[in-house]
């Protein structure tokens, strides 16, 4: 019998380790994202800034590359942004699940641990999860890359009559496009097997 205990309390140890590993990969998580927000909005205020400036000097086509341009980074920086989400929700599970294990331990019965609580219901049974301001970075993110590309390729449509810059663009809209649906639809996933592992 006491060895049992002894097992089990070296099992909850290891645990707990584990846990407290796992924070630390969600605060880096959540690092990454506050910096990835931070370029977006230094890259996409100075490549505007200069599309502005080359559009003002009669620079159409340099223009409309370096707004095409933009939007495409933006682009990349939210694929990356929503892979830091999906890093957070995985290691978000991950503690759910150890905590349930560590809370049928006799010993850990009366505490409170971080992931149970956001997932129990308050009394107008809702959880404690706070989505909203990741659906509006969500929606920021994808909506300026996508704004970006589109007007760049419509000044782009009317300052030139090179089918190759068009086409390219129009290519590029589109590949801009699938790739925040694709990271939209991954952060959606996700999100529902948060809501579903309640």
């Amino acid at each position: 019998m006491l060895v049992c205990m002894s097992e089990k309390n070296q099992k909850t140890e290891v645990q707990l380790k584990v846990i407290e590993m796992v924070h630390k990969e969600i605060i880096e998580g959540l690092n990454s994202q506050r910096i990835i927000i931070s370029l977006f909005t230094a890259i996409s205020a100075a490549l505007i800034s200069a599309s502005a400036s080359l559009y003002s000097n009669k620079n159409t086509e340099a223009a409309a590359i370096v707004l095409i341009a933009s939007g495409v980074i933006s682009s990349l920086l939210f694929i990356y942004w929503s892979g830091e989400f999906l890093k957070i929700s995985r290691s978000s599970r991950f503690c759910w699940k150890a905590e349930e294990l560590i809370k049928s331990d006799e010993c850990f019965s009366d505490v409170i641990f971080h992931e149970m609580w956001l997932r129990s219901k308050s009394s107008c049974g809702k959880d404690n999860f706070v989505l909203m301001p990741y659906g509006a970075v969500q929606m920021m993110l994808a909506s300026c890359s996508f704004a970006q590309v589109l007007a760049g390729a419509w000044i782009l449509y009317f300052a030139t009559e090179n089918v190759i810059f068009i086409f390219s663009s129009a290519l590029i809209i589109e590949i801009t496009l699938a790739a925040n649906i694709y990271s939209y639809l991954r952060i959606r996933e996700s999100r529902k097997q948060i809501r579903e592992s309640v």
